[in-house]
């Protein structure tokens, strides 16, 4: 229960409580306005951020290996796919050029994802953070990566990135 309010009535209180007139008993005070309104209010506020660390170069390199007769490295071709990637299958990240990024996926898969204007990939050398959103999801136009050097950027495109000769 909360404090009540003594300023300029702690004389009455004491006056009324303990002196019963007539049918009117010491819980009389307790119907006065005395006591200030009691307001109850919560604010409950969740923010979640989730961190892309750049991907182990031993389970890199085995991940871009492929089984070829020759010696070069192996090629990759672009196809497009959804406009969104789930946050929770990617595993790791790799600045890839000027203004890309790889994001390996924990399916094995190898998507490409190019940012906007003016944003650079060395700067996700250690990888990103990204607000989790009610989806889920990594959206082109919509999310914005962090890099730990404080750069903002938002994905302009994504593309899978699929070995030359799995056309």
């Amino acid at each position: 229960m909360p404090e009540p309010v003594v300023a300029n009535v702690g004389a009455r209180l004491d006056r009324d409580m303990w002196a019963a007139t007539g049918d009117r008993t010491v819980w009389h005070v307790f119907d006065s306005p005395i006591y200030p309104p009691v307001v109850h209010q919560v604010r409950i506020e969740q923010h979640i951020i989730i961190r892309v660390v750049p991907h182990p170069s031993r389970e890199r390199q085995e991940l871009m290996r492929i089984e070829r007769q020759d010696t070069g490295p192996p090629r990759y071709v672009e196809r497009s796919m959804n406009r969104c990637i789930h946050i929770a299958d990617i595993s790791g990240v790799q600045p890839d050029g000027d203004t890309r990024l790889l994001l390996f996926m924990r399916d094995r898969r190898l998507i490409s994802a190019d940012l906007e204007r003016g944003c650079s990939a060395r700067d996700f050398y250690s990888g990103f953070y990204i607000a989790h959103n009610k989806d889920g999801k990594l959206c082109v136009g919509r999310d914005k990566l962090l890099a730990r050097s404080g750069m903002r950027c938002a994905v302009s495109a994504v593309h899978l990135l699929v070995p030359e000769g799995d056309r």
